[in-house]
């Protein structure tokens, strides 16, 4: 007997034997919020920024070290915009015409239309981390690397 005194208790101390403003029978709904309701305007058409991927054509387009691929700013791959200051040392780099190039290469370098084999071998790469990256591009095949001996590319 002693428990449905208390929980008698509970259910009558809790609202006090009022129902809350929206449990009751008037025509006051949940979806009924208005603008009066809200005490800060609340845009819910425009999408989290953090969440939709950025847009680009180049690395330059995007944060540091994020490439830019299939027009859409990516961390799938390390590649910063040639000449800025996050730019170092083997690092790949795009230029903001789309050439492709090494952070450590001359400003006036750089390739144009990457992915041709046949001047892989003639294409100056500076070994280090960033460089087969650098040379996978320029040869247009994954197993590309940057020869320490020679200082370019190999297929």
């Amino acid at each position: 007997m002693r428990w449905l005194f208390t929980l008698t208790m509970m259910v009558a101390g809790c609202t006090d034997g009022v129902a809350p403003p929206l449990l009751t029978g008037d025509d006051a709904g949940v979806g009924d919020l208005n603008d009066e309701d809200m005490p800060v305007e609340v845009d819910l058409s425009q999408s989290n920024p953090d969440l939709t991927p950025q847009g680009c054509r180049t690395a330059c387009d995007c944060t540091n070290g994020e490439a830019c691929i299939n027009n859409v700013c990516s961390t799938a791959a390390r590649v910063f915009c040639c000449g800025t200051a996050a730019c170092t040392g083997a690092d790949t780099c795009q230029f903001p015409d789309g050439r492709v190039s090494q952070c450590a290469a001359p400003q006036d370098g750089g390739i144009r239309d990457a992915g041709m084999s046949s001047a892989c071998n003639a294409t100056a790469c500076t070994p280090g981390l960033g460089s087969q990256l650098f040379c996978s591009l320029a040869c247009g095949t994954l197993t590309a690397m940057c020869s320490g001996a020679t200082g370019h590319c190999t297929p």
